[in-house]
């Protein structure tokens, strides 16, 4: 049998009374609550927003977390990563998950942050970082940076490429008036930057080279192949795309390497490319091998250890040198000696079941710093979003 509750006493219940009609008129009568008012018409400021906060309309859209909604994670920690005492990178708050691309040139760093909801330029120099362009474009998925400043990212909608380096996006051109016969639901997948005047770009099936003269086909894959492209690099003298084919050819010497393996090529399923010339490529694959292209043989080096429940699946790779890469795979940041192919050295480790992963490497030149970016999951939706920066120095790797 329950209790009977004390009658309350009757000054609460006038207390009760008065609070409820003066909180009804002000709903019904549409007068404002001073502690609850939404300043600047109902949109989010932040009198402490850096350069690298989402403003105007576009935010509230593509990024359209709350403060109410930000949770209270604390600072961001990783096993075998330094945290520096002064300010940190603060990307945009995004509740859906995010693709990550890094490009470095000298010693600028820009950072793409795309998920389904828009997507952000960051730039990264000794004043800090600032917010180059962003838009609401969810198909943005690669980024590219040419010597002279010039940055890129794709596909862009209907557009192939967009330069971006002024903050308003201006379309290069469109797929279509650069490749004839596109097959259906075919996109540009990475471009690579030559020198200021020559560009390369991988569409899922062909190769586009541009410039100053304007954007052509350089060379497209036979409908009957099942070559798909993933990425690219290229300089004035050599492309190599690749995808489930390697191919590596001289521009002036093309041969029908789109159609079979590249000769002396080992098999697999190729993910990522980058050289530091055209002497000396690495490729990253999906079953976590580096492949070194020494002019002219091969060399494969085994990279990610595979553990149970680990993507093995090289994420991003870059030619430190002509004798050394650097590689990420969802859980492992490590380097490779052409000189010690059985060999490698681990320079991050994480459980595979932990909530954030590696997601892209680059550097600004050979034996320079080489910077990462990762991707906390647990963090989607906190006040500084999932993205994280890291540099290696020698064998330390501290936060940016």
């Amino acid at each position: 049998m329950l209790a009977r509750c004390p009658r309350p006493p009757a000054w609460l219940v006038a207390v009760c009374f008065f609070s409820y009609v003066g909180c009804a008129r002000s709903h019904f009568l549409g007068e404002p609550d001073a502690a609850t008012e939404e300043p600047d018409g109902g949109r989010d400021t932040d009198p402490d927003a850096g350069p690298n906060t989402m403003q105007d309309a576009s935010a509230d859209h593509a990024f359209p977390m709350r403060d109410a909604d930000v949770p209270d994670l604390g600072p961001w920690t990783a096993p075998g990563v330094t945290t520096p005492s002064g300010d940190v990178f603060c990307g945009p708050p995004t509740a859906s998950d995010v693709r990550v691309d890094l490009v470095a040139r000298g010693d600028q760093l820009w950072l793409l942050i795309a998920s389904a909801s828009g997507w952000s330029v960051h730039a990264r120099s000794d004043a800090g970082y600032r917010l180059i362009a962003s838009g609401e474009e969810p198909s943005v998925r690669r980024a590219a940076a040419a010597p002279d400043g010039r940055f890129w990212v794709l596909p862009y909608g209907a557009c192939a490429v967009a330069e971006v380096s002024t903050g308003t996006p201006r379309c290069e051109f469109a797929l279509a008036d650069a490749l004839e016969g596109a097959r259906a639901g075919e996109n540009t997948v990475a471009m690579s930057v030559a020198s200021d005047t020559e560009q390369w770009i991988a569409t899922d099936y062909a190769i586009l080279r541009g410039g100053n003269a304007g954007w052509g086909m350089f060379r497209r894959v036979s409908p009957n192949t099942r070559v798909r492209f993933r990425d690219i690099w290229g300089d004035r003298s050599l492309v190599s795309p690749v995808g489930d084919v390697v191919g590596v050819s001289f521009v002036d010497m093309w041969t029908n390497l789109l159609e079979a393996r590249a000769p002396g090529a080992p098999g697999g399923d190729f993910t990522r490319v980058h050289g530091s010339d055209r002497s000396h490529l690495w490729f990253g694959t999906a079953d976590g091998r580096l492949v070194q292209y020494d002019e002219p043989g091969w060399v494969v080096h085994r990279t990610a250890t595979v553990r149970d429940g680990c993507e093995p699946s090289v994420r991003g790779v870059w030619a430190g040198g002509q004798q050394s890469a650097y590689y990420v795979t969802g859980h492992e940041l490590g380097l490779v000696d052409a000189n010690a192919p059985a060999t490698r050295t681990v320079l991050l480790e994480w459980s595979c079941a932990s909530s954030t992963t590696l997601e892209g490497v680059t550097g600004g030149a050979p034996d320079a710093d080489v910077f990462v970016a990762a991707v906390d999951r647990q963090r989607l939706g906190s006040a500084c979003g999932p993205v994280v920066l890291l540099r290696v120095d020698g064998q330390q790797v501290w936060r940016l």
